[in-house]
């Protein structure tokens, strides 16, 4: 009964998996040859039709993978919520379920049957984790870090494997498709409101303060604050109490690799190096509720009444 669905989310997923390798692919083809056509002659940007191609090429491509690389972060909440949801609920409120349940060996088995073909939708997004990964690093041809989180890697199948499960633990107990769905919705946002705030405040008690050198703005990912260190004393300065203690001066300041005299600047961030270990933490927890929304599904079939 969830074929449709499984064909248009699980196949869209897969298109969109295609798109962003075929982005990718593009512009790791494109980029290079218009480095070529820069290096050896400015001037032939314009001038000839090839170059001219590549020129275009170059602003399309990025134009129209920024969105598609955005959707990703969205694509497993979706697939887990329209599937998950109406899994068990329509066939409650078709009321096909008690039928099936007097057929089957048992209720268990029902459920696990219907549960199973889904693990296609793990599959399809597992893989568009892994292009969107490659379409990410072709666009920004930079390391990936806390700025592209969530948007990557086995996070997005954790993800939707865990608001799926949700989603069938509330369409056990609906029996109703519509309402299953927008309570799975609902929440599907607390949850990830909730991992969000829990993140954040994890990542700015762990963030570290450190003197910026020139260049070293363009590589932090997750900055709390900046200020500046006492080169004397060690003492740290926040933004706000040097504008409270030096108007004059910071007002003056157009650069922030400038610093007030006997101070350097500094920044309070998170490491790039411990980007995976939030990945793991956050995966864990979608992984957690899959499986403890799992073991309630499957205390809830064996004790739910027909209706």
């Amino acid at each position: 009964m969830q074929r449709w669905e499984l064909a248009f989310l699980v196949g869209g997923s897969a298109l969109l998996g295609l798109a962003l390798l075929g982005l990718s692919m593009g512009l790791d083809a494109v980029l290079p040859s218009l480095r070529t056509c820069l290096e050896e002659d400015p001037a032939q940007l314009s001038a000839t039709a090839a170059c001219r191609s590549l020129s275009d090429w170059s602003n399309i491509l990025p134009t129209a993978g920024g969105p598609m690389t955005l959707t990703v972060g969205v694509v497993p909440f979706a697939a887990g919520i329209l599937l998950g949801a109406p899994l068990v609920a329509r066939e409650l409120e078709h009321r096909t379920a008690p039928l099936a349940w007097s057929l089957a060996f048992s209720r268990v088995g029902w459920l696990l049957g219907r549960v199973i073909p889904v693990a296609v939708l793990a599959v399809a997004l597992l893989l568009l984790g892994q292009a969107n990964e490659s379409a990410l690093v072709a666009l920004d041809g930079q390391e990936l870090g806390f700025r592209h989180f969530g948007l990557y890697g086995p996070i997005v199948a954790a993800r939707g494997l865990g608001v799926f499960a949700l989603g069938v633990v509330v369409g056990l107990v609906a029996g109703r498709v519509l309402p299953a769905i927008l309570v799975t919705a609902v929440l599907t946002i607390v949850l990830v409101l909730a991992i969000t705030f829990g993140s954040s405040e994890l990542q700015r008690a762990q963030a570290e303060w450190q003197v910026m050198r020139d260049g070293d703005w363009a590589t932090v990912h997750m900055m709390w604050d900046s200020g500046f260190h006492s080169e004397a004393t060690g003492e740290i300065m926040t933004y706000q109490e040097a504008y409270e203690r030096y108007p004059e001066e910071l007002n003056a300041m157009t650069d922030p690799d400038d610093a007030l005299e006997g101070w350097e600047p500094a920044a309070l961030y998170l490491p790039a190096d411990r980007f995976d270990d939030f990945v793991l933490m956050e995966s864990g927890v979608y992984v957690l509720v899959f499986v403890v929304a799992g073991l309630v599904a499957l205390v809830l079939v064996r004790v739910r009444r027909p209706t």
